[in-house]
């Protein structure tokens, strides 16, 4: 693109102008474009305010082409072989019930099932554990699926949202028996807010100042395997760590309350006992952006805790990493990111 030359004869211009409206239109238009241009140079690193947007639903097919198998349901709908459990008391904190739904096979396998934990995401000040994404698929592939309610910002501030979500793990095991559960196959997903939570679970385990009060007490929070869409993985009172949101959770700003900010990274609770991730962001995700999953990644490695990191080229945020309009695909492409998830979980809970 041409830049309009600074320089350019304000008298022939204005006289040009008025020769020529059409070339007036052009100028201001390119005028605008090279403004726009450099705006988002800036604002590369996340310097905007960040804008958590509303998350698209896709069928995954992903899991069934890896199976050759139908097309799965959309959204949380169960198909003739998945049943959906909603609304089913897992914890009282106070006079506050938490929920959660489950999708499960409709016939039991004879063995014990590998559960799955899902955290949905929301800036944590919004979205529902009714919003089970496509995750209920997993049960087509023997998995029980557990999509956990927490305490929202507006509701409780810290440690309220990673107690509510440790709850679920330890319901899952309390329960275990009911549900034909393997206590010892118990992995977390989330996306976003919900993908922040999933890797802070993976990262303390049974860590006493996070547990908690609501329920199932003496049984573990551990998981065996973490996957995190998209979760912000820094609080250190940057702008790129999201104060707009961080700050209300925390109860307070980063200067006022560091010890809170450090207890909700995952980065700062990095140790050899985290168990592996599969960590995936958008290249192109403006909300959160990579050097969260790089740098959660590398000291991952450092501690020498398995982990798969993947970029998903032309995506942006959200659960589903397609690529914007007009943009060239996404890749790997949707259906091979679910593919992955899918290899990775079996890989960690199906041993």
């Amino acid at each position: 693109m041409k830049k309009i030359d600074a320089t350019l004869n304000k008298h022939y211009f204005h006289s040009t102008i008025k020769n020529n409206t059409a070339l007036f239109f052009i100028a201001c238009a390119v005028c605008i474009l090279e403004i726009a241009a450099v705006t988002v140079k800036k604002s590369d690193f996340g310097s905007k305010k960040p804008s958590y947007t509303k998350e698209v639903i896709r069928p995954m097919t992903g899991f069934a082409e890896l199976q050759g198998a139908v097309p799965l349901p959309q959204k949380n709908q169960a198909s003739d072989d998945i049943e959906i459990l909603k609304d089913i008391e897992v914890g009282k904190v106070g006079t506050r019930i938490l929920h959660a739904d489950i999708a499960r096979p409709k016939t039991l396998p004879t063995g014990l099932m590998p559960a799955v934990m899902w955290i949905h995401g929301g800036a944590w000040s919004s979205g529902s554990h009714h919003e089970m994404q496509q995750t209920v698929q997993l049960a087509s592939h023997g998995y029980l699926v557990l999509s956990i309610e927490y305490r929202l910002i507006d509701e409780a501030i810290w440690p309220a949202q990673i107690e509510d979500c440790k709850l679920g793990i330890r319901w899952l095991r309390e329960n275990a028996a009911k549900y034909n559960i393997d206590p010892d196959r118990i992995g977390c997903w989330g996306t976003s807010a919900g993908g922040h939570l999933a890797a802070l679970i993976g990262v303390t385990g049974d860590k006493p100042d996070l547990e908690g009060n609501g329920g199932s007490k003496g049984f573990s929070s551990r998981v065996k395997a973490v996957v995190d869409f998209c979760g912000p993985t820094v609080f250190d009172g940057r702008p790129e760590a999201y104060t707009s949101f961080t700050d209300k959770m925390a109860g307070g700003t980063y200067e006022q309350r560091s010890a809170v900010f450090k207890q909700m990274s995952p980065l700062e609770n990095v140790n050899p006992n985290a168990c592996p991730f599969l960590i995936v962001n958008g290249e192109k995700d403006t909300t959160v952006p990579t050097f969260h999953a790089e740098l959660m990644t590398e000291a991952l490695k450092k501690a020498n805790v398995p982990v798969e990191l993947i970029i998903v080229k032309n995506a942006g945020h959200g659960y589903t990493f397609v690529a914007p309009r007009d943009s060239p695909p996404a890749e790997p492409s949707p259906g091979e990111v679910d593919a992955i998830v899918l290899k990775f979980l079996d890989a960690n809970l199906k041993k």
